[in-house]
């Protein structure tokens, strides 16, 4: 009989624990098909269906139960530490097609009809963060830098042609500044990337892994595990030097310029 209570007790505690589990899994997917949509109507229509306040709220519960979920699978920086370990060889090959494009773009002229749109682009971005405040400025280098490495890794293969262009940017953009300023424009420049370049890297890096899964004859379970494998290395260690990098380039930017 006792046998039977404990055998009883242990069930409702198991299901009471899958119903808590369960919650976090809805409110994180509830949340996020929310921010799809506005995500949508602002690129699509370009006006919000939730005010500021509310997309923060919902990105914070995404957040939230998402490391919920993750820490209750147990020792998350850990596994992050040996995913990332076990993906070193894709990390290493987005840096050398990065830093190959990078010297590419500083050391050969690209034609001016890109030059000028490669200008026009970077003109846009000066101006809309021209009147910023701090916390808007870090706010938007945040997120802009958050979009950039979640897309790196659910792009897959493609990863390596962001790593392509970004490459490309740095190069033409450092080549603009030493032929104005000087080599010590890129000591200016060192500290805005310490944090971020390696989130980067990382996330194209995994994305590239994720990717591979077409030549898999596991197809299924190989995309399925390597997405969960990156999603947890994205909230654990991604994000975290995001949020250092936004930092440190808006503080940057306030005290340099």
């Amino acid at each position: 009989m006792n046998n039977k209570k404990v055998k009883r007790k242990n069930i409702n505690k198991k299901y009471q624990e899958n119903f808590r589990f369960n919650i976090w899994i809805g409110l994180f997917l509830f949340s996020f098909i929310l921010l799809l949509i506005n995500f949508i109507a602002q690129n699509l229509i370009k006006s919000d269906f939730f005010p500021l306040f509310l997309e923060y709220l919902l990105f914070l519960i995404i957040l939230f139960s998402s490391y919920v979920y993750f820490w209750k699978l147990g020792r998350p920086f850990f596994k992050s530490k040996e995913f990332i370990k076990s993906s070193r060889i894709f990390i290493y090959i987005i840096v050398g097609v990065f830093v190959f494009f990078a010297l590419f773009g500083f050391f050969v002229p690209v034609p001016e009809a890109i030059g000028e749109k490669i200008l026009d682009f970077l003109k846009q971005i000066l101006d809309q963060t021209k009147d910023m405040s701090y916390l808007e400025l870090t706010k938007f280098i945040f997120f802009n830098n958050l979009q950039s490495s979640f897309f790196g890794i659910i792009f897959g293969i493609f990863s390596i042609v962001l790593a392509i262009l970004n490459g490309l940017l740095l190069g033409f953009v450092s080549s603009i500044g030493v032929n104005s300023e000087g080599f010590f424009i890129l000591w200016r420049l060192f500290p805005h990337g310490i944090f971020e370049l390696p989130a980067v890297f990382i996330a194209l890096g995994l994305g590239l892994r994720l990717g591979l899964f077409v030549f898999s004859s596991k197809k299924r379970y190989f995309f399925k595990n390597n997405l969960f494998n990156s999603l947890r290395v994205f909230l654990f260690v991604i994000l975290p030097l995001l949020g250092l990098a936004a930092f440190i380039e808006s503080t940057l930017i306030f005290l340099v310029g």
